[in-house]
């Protein structure tokens, strides 16, 4: 069974800096850069993001066959909607819940999990001026 936890996003959105998407095959992370606090860094398995048409996808090469794909907006992006999935019959539900509201209530830490798990799924608009 599939299991999914928001992300608490406030109603105007959760302001970024950017969010990046980097790695390949089992070591692809999500990167959400926050103003003014440290970074929230998790693993995933799967990432699926939607945005607005005024926000822009920088892709690179970071390594071999490792890509970074970075979501970016002037003035900067803002978060609003987030969701992380994963199947019950491998992650302990209320541990994974635990560990995901303490890495967004302070951030920093990246979630020690099997990051052959977790499925992140993001929508990103623009900030106005």
């Amino acid at each position: 069974m599939t299991t999914a936890w928001t992300i608490p996003v406030p109603a105007e959105g959760m302001a970024l800096r950017s969010l990046v998407i980097t790695g390949s095959d089992r070591d692809l992370e999500v990167r959400l850069g926050r103003e003014e606090v440290p970074p929230v860094r998790f693993p995933v398995s799967d990432a699926r993001v939607t945005a607005t048409d005024d926000v822009a996808l920088d892709l690179s090469r970071s390594e071999d066959a490792c890509l970074s794909l970075e979501y970016t907006a002037a003035p900067g992006l803002s978060l609003i909607d987030a969701r992380v999935l994963w199947d019950e019959e491998f992650l302990d539900t209320p541990e994974v819940e635990e560990r995901l509201s303490a890495l967004f209530g302070g951030g920093g830490e990246p979630v020690p999990v099997p990051d052959c798990c977790l499925r992140v799924e993001l929508s990103l608009a623009g900030r106005e001026a």
